[in-house]
């Protein structure tokens, strides 16, 4: 959340920042599902503990009571001393702040290590059909964190099947982020169209400061993801954090 903070004139950002998710994901947990009592995990790295904390911080601050905050070792086969360990303090739901690989294999041992009726809840880094092949029927029931998936539109359909067509996948199985990068993509393309010129030597000429000012001064631009306003320190953000459930193999909008 900070890199908006630090005075950058060329740092701009699409998606919700950590802060937003880690707080909406407390406020869905504690008020939608109705649960008072969870432990947080997080893999170490500044994302999943970043998040890990700022749940912790708000779910706590809604009333709620987080029985165990812990760091894991990224990557390890075997996290059942870790489960075990907070399976004896009887959370209702796990959060884990990290990706993929970890969080299957966390999803995987809570069935074997006393969690087996405990909530798993992921993360945006554990979003996605990876995490559906590597947990199998352990994935069944657990919550993940995801950038809404935009409306259909005509420009949308169009995108998500020329994506189709390139990559065998729906644009939203790789990564709920495709949307956003697009909308990245066409409003660079789009600001050096407005902004660049071909000068008197044949050459085309893309002025530095112009193109920056115009990314940062972008007012609802329409993309495929909605319509994005740039604030001053460059937040384009339009929207939270969608939520899914994994309800007989596949992801499942609730919110």
């Amino acid at each position: 959340p900070g890199l908006t903070q630090q005075g950058f004139k060329v740092f701009n950002r699409v998606p919700f920042t950590d802060a937003a998710q880690g707080s909406a994901a407390a406020e869905f947990i504690y008020n939608e599902l109705g649960i008072r009592k969870i432990a947080v995990l997080h893999d170490g790295e500044d994302y999943g503990k970043g998040l890990a904390e700022i749940v912790k911080s708000s779910f706590e601050g809604l009333g709620g009571e987080v029985v165990e905050f812990m760091g894991i070792t990224s990557k390890e086969a075997d996290y059942t001393p870790v489960l075990t360990t907070i399976a004896a303090k009887q959370p209702e739901l796990l959060y884990f702040g990290g990706y993929t690989q970890d969080g299957a294999v966390l999803a995987n041992q809570m069935k074997t290590t006393g969690l087996e009726n405990t909530i798993f809840f992921g993360c945006d880094g554990t979003f996605g059909t990876d995490f559906l092949n590597r947990a199998g029927d352990n994935a069944e029931g657990s919550y993940h964190a995801t950038p809404r998936t935009p409306p259909a539109t005509p420009e949308k359909d169009k995108f998500d099947a020329d994506y189709n067509t390139a990559y065998g996948v729906g644009p939203g199985e790789l990564s709920p982020f495709s949307w956003n990068s697009y909308d990245c993509v066409t409003v660079l393309i789009t600001k050096v169209r407005e902004v660049g010129f071909v000068g008197s030597d044949g050459a085309l000429y893309i002025p530095r400061s112009a193109l920056v000012a115009g990314v940062r001064g972008l007012t609802d631009y329409v993309g495929i993801s909605g319509t994005y306003t740039c604030d001053a320190t460059g937040e384009c953000n339009i929207q939270g954090p969608q939520f899914h459930k994994v309800e007989n193999g596949e992801f499942v909008a609730v919110n």
